[in-house]
């Protein structure tokens, strides 16, 4: 049963607050924090997949409920202070929103030094976060200052790491590649290896044979699934000169509303196969019932022979 912080945390009546550890059965895991799409859901988060190596977290993507689903784990509270790394695929809000209150919450339960590795624009981000809510943070660390409470976290110690996709680069033990892949903001899927296995998370994108390379030989896959198959055509948007200039994606690194989202369900299933993937997690998912066995067997039709999982908010698979 999920712990409550209200045991844990007392505002403004002592130190910071001890969160324990949580107990993971295997030394990499993958924890899908938030499944969920755009639309609001209240049986899933929206984006946010957390890897897990010797109890430190990697987080992919900080969408809408995922503070809230950290609560929740299965086995009690994930706790934030122990978040190593976070990484953005890109920037639609439903990736986005949670980033300013887990990165408060990870700090005043005793987050140090972490890395915020995204596309050309995370270290905008940041620098909001820090501006914005200024006040805000010096207010909450005045109040903990006695106990030792500095500004490591949030206005010093953390690494920025802006990137473009076709980087490769160390998160303490875990080696990362990425890639850029087609959605309808500028989009990087990443690689996380260790121990000789492999973890891809594809952040939102359509069929991208640069998805394929990535995962090539992955024992997990977490993929964007549209939750779409059999032959089911996709929306098809207006032409982009319907908008005011003013109203178009800015700059190399902005959106492109010319492409497709996502992936169909069998466009899924066949990159997974191409690249010989063991095990692929279909996340981001649609509001309401999904029919699991429905999605499984579709993944199946369609050409991949591996595992297939259909996540839900706090799932925890081993690597």
């Amino acid at each position: 049963m999920a712990q409550s912080l209200d045991s844990i945390w007392q505002p403004g009546g002592g130190p910071p607050p001890v969160m324990p550890p949580y107990p993971h059965d295997t030394a990499f895991s993958v924890i899908t924090v938030g499944t969920g799409n755009p639309q609001p859901n209240l049986e899933r988060a929206s984006a946010c997949t957390m890897l897990q190596y010797r109890g430190r977290y990697y987080v992919v993507d900080m969408g809408n409920g995922a503070q809230n689903s950290m609560l929740k784990g299965e086995r009690g509270v994930f706790p934030f202070k122990d978040i190593a790394a976070v990484c953005f695929t890109h920037f639609h809000q439903d990736h986005t929103n949670d980033y300013f209150d887990i990165m408060t919450n990870r700090w005043l339960t005793g987050g140090k030094e972490v890395t915020v590795v995204g596309p050309p624009g995370v270290a905008a981000l940041h620098e909001f976060f820090t501006t914005f809510f200024h006040d805000d943070l010096c207010y909450r660390m005045l109040r903990e200052i006695r106990f030792g409470k500095d500004g490591t976290g949030v206005f010093e110690g953390v690494a920025i790491r802006e990137i473009k996709g076709g980087e490769s680069f160390a998160l303490d033990d875990l080696q990362v590649s990425t890639a850029k892949l087609t959605h309808t903001m500028y989009d990087v899927g990443y690689r996380f290896e260790v121990d000789g296995k492999a973890v891809v998370v594809s952040g939102d994108t359509a069929f991208d044979e640069r998805l394929i390379e990535l995962s090539r030989g992955a024992d997990l896959l977490v993929a964007d699934c549209d939750e779409r198959w059999g032959g089911a055509s996709q929306f098809v948007m207006p032409d982009i000169e319907d908008l005011a200039p003013r109203y178009r994606p800015q700059g190399p690194y902005g959106g492109d509303f010319t492409v497709k989202p996502h992936a169909t369900l069998e466009e899924v299933a066949a990159m997974a196969a191409a690249a010989g993937v063991k095990h692929v997690v279909l996340t981001h998912l649609r509001g309401g019932a999904v029919d699991e066995a429905a999605l499984q067997a579709a993944v199946k039709a369609a050409g991949f022979d591996g595992r297939v999982t259909v996540a839900r908010d706090g799932l925890e698979v081993a690597v």
